[in-house]
């Protein structure tokens, strides 16, 4: 199982750069020139670390995860990418990884957006769960927890952000969920 958890690992790392990478060039949001905020650090630096601490641990460790964990880390890290890049396509050119406004963007309301304000979070959420499990990594939930509250940090701001900067966003927040429907 310690050979197929590596190559389960290695498969979710590139199929979740390459899915994102090829969304945001879909959407010509992938080499746009963005102003550096404090809050993209607070998601990206943890889940780089969550990503090099599970291999790190997993190799040097030679940590032994059951079946269950590898295929429930799998299918929580599928769904997280699933939903990231359905996010990516249903914003088109409005995606930013920074919180910041382009001129002329326009408040998106439908598919997945249409209940859930921040369905990416969700699916960074799920990866930052999912991922951990298919290796059986115990240091790595620090860098996932850490990501996770950075992810609450960056729906603060962004949500301020948006609501001050964006018509319609204050009306948006009153009808929505911030991620999961009828809880949060």
């Amino acid at each position: 199982m310690h050979i197929t958890a590596f190559f389960a690992f290695i498969g979710v790392v590139l199929i979740q750069v390459f899915a994102e990478c090829a969304a945001m060039a879909r959407t010509r949001t992938l080499w746009r020139k963005h102003k550096p905020e404090w809050t993209y650090y607070t998601v990206a630096i943890p889940f780089k670390g969550m990503i090099a601490v599970s291999l790190i641990e997993h190799v040097s460790c030679q940590t032994q995860p059951s079946l269950a964990a590898v295929v429930a880390g799998c299918f929580l890290a599928a769904a997280g990418i699933i939903i990231r890049v359905w996010g990516h396509l249903e914003l088109d050119g409005a995606f930013s990884q920074y919180v910041e406004k382009r001129d002329g963007q326009k408040l998106v309301r439908s598919g997945i957006y249409a209940r859930i304000r921040h369905p990416m979070y969700v699916g960074s959420i799920f990866l930052f769960i999912g991922m951990p499990l298919v290796v059986t990594a115990t240091w790595a939930w620090v860098f996932s927890c850490c990501g996770i509250v950075g992810i609450f940090l960056r729906i603060r701001k962004e949500e301020a952000f948006l609501a001050a900067k964006l018509p319609g966003y204050k009306e948006y927040m009153q009808n929505t969920w911030r991620l999961l429907p009828f809880i949060y």
